[in-house]
């Protein structure tokens, strides 16, 4: 009961204070808001209140560019098309300024401006089988492709430090793949020694080729101008 007792005067004693405390910074924050000037004071404003937004395009290209259509039946159709990276689509501009995507499996290629991209199956890196464009490098009795895709990577800006990136990025990813007539494209990793085994039935002049000319597997030139070599070999 003595417990009790002292408990009950302790609370009573706690009680007014915590009101009266509460009630001030409750009019301390009021006047504040109703002060004309606290919005034009700088210092109390958070930076992470402002709106975030995206960076980077979906597209490879936005702008509608002269493209030409192959058809399964070689016929070839002149169109308007760009190529939006995000969905994996290739879209044309109808006569009357619709914009249609194109049915991978109805093509079998597309030129826009200067690049052909082609529909294929594929296995992604998870292992997932799905039908896509590349980007047709080199043709020949081993192709070389180029896959293109976007990761979308998140703010990480910090509001009360004020660092960091304020918005989302789209960023792009580049992977490159090769292809044996009939077969599926097969991810090709940036090193010599995936090169050669790639490129196994001409092994030993594919690396001489590459030594003699200083080839950089890591650049796309390179690699174009190492499997035009071995795409050559059978018409020498």
């Amino acid at each position: 009961m003595r417990c009790l007792i002292l408990f009950g005067i302790v609370l009573c004693s706690f009680s007014p204070g915590s009101y009266a405390q509460l009630d001030s910074i409750s009019q301390t924050i009021r006047r504040g808001l109703n002060n004309p000037n606290y919005f034009a004071e700088d210092t109390y404003l958070s930076r992470g209140a402002a709106p975030k937004e995206v960076e980077g395009s979906l597209f490879l290209d936005e702008r509608w560019q002269d493209a030409y259509i192959l058809t399964p039946e070689d016929e070839v159709v002149n169109v308007k098309a760009r190529y939006r990276i995000y969905d994996d689509e290739v879209q044309v501009l109808s006569p009357d300024k619709e914009v249609l995507g194109l049915y991978p499996a109805k093509i079998r290629a597309i030129a826009i401006g200067k690049q052909v991209f082609v529909p294929l199956e594929f296995r992604s890196p998870e292992g997932e089988r799905k039908v896509g464009f590349f980007q047709l490098l080199v043709e020949g009795e081993t192709a070389l492709l180029l896959r293109r895709s976007l990761e979308l990577k998140k703010s990480d800006y910090n509001p009360a430090l004020n660092i960091g990136d304020r918005n989302d990025r789209l960023e792009l990813q580049e992977a490159y793949y090769y292809r044996r007539v009939g077969e599926q494209p097969r991810l090709l990793r940036l090193s010599k020694s995936s090169i050669l085994k790639a490129l196994s039935r001409r092994k030993k002049a594919v690396a001489e080729y590459a030594k003699n000319n200083q080839l950089n597997p890591h650049k796309e030139e390179s690699l174009v101008a190492i499997f035009q070599f071995y795409n050559r070999q059978d018409k020498e």
